[in-house]
């Protein structure tokens, strides 16, 4: 008798705990554009869940159903969910399968809620043992004792900024896989993919947060200036495209049909390009941030302008982190004028560094950063930041059956205008996400020109169905009406 596959482990963990199949839709990719299984458009409205402290897992920190809902009533239809490698594999060559277990139940109840998970194997500043967090102490191999000066100051070693280089010898050591330690990390990659990358509603496995460059961060541009514009071009076309190639490749061997996404390094969300090469595998995303208060657009015109070269879909995965949306709201409008999936940092966040001075962009308490502060408390105001909640929540086109040619939302007098050509395809109704917070009671009103618009029972959706045949650009349009 042959053992249990990995995938028929978790299945059978989800039935003992009583936890009912989803009917949520599997995603595939075509060029930049994420595609549900009826081969229509998904747009990703999402957050970030990452636990950083032990356990390292959502539902220690109170992530549950309730804030599931919460999500979903925010229009919420994606979660980028923190897998730690200390948590995965706490000792060299032992995992930690109770782990996976528990990241397995958060999956399923996201998606019960018609929400997608993205996995992301998620570090800042490498491990706790030199003042990050992330990877397992024992991975941690530069030497030196570990910086106070905080996150993400901590990163930035050397004689110019007079802080010891421990964590850039720490990526250094993985990035030239010094005693096999990145060999360690891809079998740890591998087994979450065998684990949980089957599971309903999981729409791939991000490789590594923000991989940053070590010690070659000095080529990358100008620190005291902030001008990361040259980039970091020796280390994306080198050591990390390298990295990203053998990733893939053992991932696919195990989890054929799952999306690898890799994240630009991280100097990308403050202006830098990518230049990551090319990747041999016809099934990646490009995850990136976007965090250059100077000027919003670059980051996603350097994501844009990188699509090319490995034929990626685009996801916006970390923007935010700020509890005042004047800091970060721009990034929605541009985001979403160019059709653009995003996740916000953070829904909670409470890490076990501190910051360090960041010219306010960041707060000083990181649990300001989340749209609440503690999960496991109610989710109502002063724990949730409903400024935050209520800019996130936004109508937009969870599936377009088609190719999507304007749109704009204008939050002040809540319209919503948007243009598509319609597809071929035999399936020619598109969803609407159209949030009650914003229109209560239905007090809108929804027309299109080429197509007839429909309201889903019980739901905050509406169907636009184009007419049959139609080669003309339908025009969809939503405002508020005053209720009698």
């Amino acid at each position: 008798m042959r053992p249990p596959t990995a995938q028929q482990l978790s299945a059978l963990v989800l039935l003992l705990l009583g936890l009912a199949a989803s009917a949520i839709s599997p995603l595939t990719k075509r060029g930049r554009w994420l595609l549900d299984n009826n081969e229509r458009v998904v747009t990703i409205h999402g957050v970030n869940q990452v636990n950083k402290r032990p356990p390292y897992d959502a539902r220690s920190v109170g992530f549950d159903s309730r804030s599931a809902r919460l999500l979903q009533q925010m229009g919420i239809n994606g979660v980028r969910l923190g897998v730690m490698w200390c948590a995965v594999e706490p000792s060299a060559g032992s995992y930690n399968d109770t782990y996976l277990d528990s990241l397995a139940v958060t999956i399923d109840s996201l998606a019960q809620h018609d929400i997608h998970t993205l996995l992301d194997m998620h570090q800042d500043a490498y491990s706790t043992l030199h003042g990050g967090a992330g990877f397992p102490e024992w991975a941690a191999l530069g030497t030196g004792p570990p910086n106070t000066v905080g996150f993400p100051a901590v990163l930035f070693g050397g004689n110019e900024t007079h802080i010891t280089p421990v964590v850039d010898n720490d990526y250094d050591a993985f990035w030239n896989n010094v005693n096999g330690v990145q060999d360690r990390f891809v079998g740890a990659v591998t087994r979450v993919a065998e684990r949980l990358g089957s599971l309903d509603g999981v729409i791939g496995l991000e490789l590594m947060n923000e991989p940053f460059a070590g010690s070659g961060w000095v080529l990358c541009g100008n620190l005291s200036s902030r001008d990361f514009s040259r980039g970091c071009e020796v280390f994306d076309s080198g050591l990390y495209t390298a990295f990203v190639q053998r990733a893939a490749r053992s991932v696919h061997a195990s989890a054929p049909s799952l999306l690898v996404w890799y994240d630009a390094n991280l100097l990308f969300g403050l202006g830098a390009p990518s230049f990551v090469g090319h990747v041999d595998d016809p099934l990646l995303g490009f995850s990136y941030h976007n965090y250059n208060v100077a000027n919003f657009s670059t980051p996603f015109e350097n994501a844009l302008a990188h699509q090319s070269v490995n034929d990626a879909a685009l996801l916006c995965s970390e923007f935010g982190a700020n509890p005042a949306p004047s800091k970060w709201d721009e990034v929605l409008d541009l985001a979403e004028s160019q059709f653009l999936s995003w996740m916000y940092w953070a829904y909670t966040n409470d890490p076990p560094y501190n910051f360090s001075d960041t010219n306010s962009s960041l707060p000083p308490d990181p649990r300001a950063q989340g749209i609440v502060r503690n999960a496991s408390e109610p989710l109502t105001p002063p724990n949730l930041n409903a400024a935050v909640a209520r800019t996130l929540t936004r109508p937009y086109f969870r599936s377009l059956a088609g190719i999507p040619l304007a749109a704009q939302f204008s939050m002040t007098n809540r319209s919503f205008m948007f243009t598509y050509l319609p597809s071929a395809s035999p399936v020619r109704e598109s969803v609407v996400f159209v949030p009650e917070s914003l229109y209560p009671g239905g007090s809108y009103v929804a027309t299109a020109d080429g197509a007839n618009v429909t309201v889903v029972s019980g739901k905050e959706e509406l169907l636009v169905a184009s007419d049959p045949g139609r080669e003309d650009p339908v025009h969809f349009f939503l405002f508020p009406r005053s209720v009698d």
